[in-house]
């Protein structure tokens, strides 16, 4: 079974507990983009870790001729929007980089990790992995004729 991209898709997703230590700091996490990051979308970014992990276990529980690639097209798109708005962040905060070298440079305890600022300044990079993974895992099923999938009448 290969559930390896559902995982790593979950462990990321659930890495915002690490930044936001288990929802105690949820408001500060926040603070800085609101629109993207409040407490609740916060709980659904955790949600959408495990969709991605009951997705994979779903695509490789089934036998071939149901199984479905579409949710990770899906998954890539929404992690594409985060990307987006990760780009439209940095160029509205451009010291943030300079703030996490900062942060990282006087570095004491694991608290100190778990700082807003080094969020902001990496999620969009996992994201963009992710929305690479989640985007090759589909393409490659689609381009390799979708093994079980049916061929589509267009009339």
């Amino acid at each position: 079974m290969q559930l390896w991209l559902g995982f790593v898709g979950m462990m990321a997703n659930f890495g915002i507990m690490v930044f936001n230590q288990g929802f105690v700091h949820a408001s500060e996490l926040a603070a800085p983009d609101p629109r993207a990051f409040s407490p609740m979308s916060q709980v659904l970014i955790v949600l959408w870790g495990l969709a991605y992990f009951a997705a994979d276990y779903d695509t490789y529980s089934k036998p071939a001729v149901s199984r479905s690639y579409w949710i990770w097209l899906v998954f890539a798109v929404e992690k594409a929007v985060y990307v987006a708005r990760y780009l439209d962040f940095l160029e509205a905060h451009p010291t943030l980089m300079a703030h996490v070298r900062n942060d990282l440079a006087g570095l004491t305890t694991i608290d100190q990790l778990a700082s807003v600022d080094l969020f902001y300044a990496s999620y969009g990079l996992v994201d963009g992995a992710l929305c690479f993974l989640f985007f090759t895992r589909w393409f490659l099923w689609f381009v390799g004729g979708g093994e079980g999938r049916q061929k589509e009448k267009l009339y």
